[in-house]
Parts: C-alpha cells; structure tokens; sequence
C-alpha cells in the first residue's frame, strides 16, 4: 500500500480546515502527534491515510464527517472558524 507523505498530509488538513488539535480530536489523537505526522517527524499511520484518502475520493467535508459519524460537535471547533454545518 502506498505511504502518505508530510506534504500530502498537511495539505489534507489544510483543504478540511481543520487545526492539527482540532484533526487530532476528531480521530482521538494528541495534537503532538498529529503536529509530528505533519513535519514528518512521524510516519503518517495507515489508517489516518486510509481516512484522508476516502474523504478527498468521496469529497466528504467536515460538516458531512461529523453527520455520518452523528457527532453533534460544530465543525468550527476543529480548526477554520468559517466552517459552517450543512
């Protein structure tokens, strides 16, 4: 299986919106860890790749993740404060 660079993975968070702290709520992460996957200090993990990939191939905003998952969070609290819920 193909690996997730840094640069691919900062780029996801960047097109979601969404803060290192506020990805690594949302997949039950500490924002350090998730902040290290980023600076490739870390390789990002299988699954979290698995994740990004689906939602880019289905283009699932965060408002939509957090629907699917009935989470009832705003999604403003995970990152860009423009986020709204659709």
């Amino acid at each position: 299986m193909r690996k997730m660079t840094a640069e691919q993975f900062q780029a996801a968070l960047d097109s979601l919106g969404v803060t290192h702290g506020g990805f690594g709520r949302l997949v039950d992460l500490n924002e350090r860890t998730v902040r290290r996957m980023a600076n490739n200090e870390r390789e990002v993990m299988q699954s979290i790749a698995m994740l990004i990939w689906l939602i880019e191939k289905y283009d699932v905003t965060l408002p939509k993740l957090l629907k699917l998952m009935s989470d009832k969070r705003d999604p403003a609290s995970f990152g860009d404060q423009r986020l709204r819920s659709e």
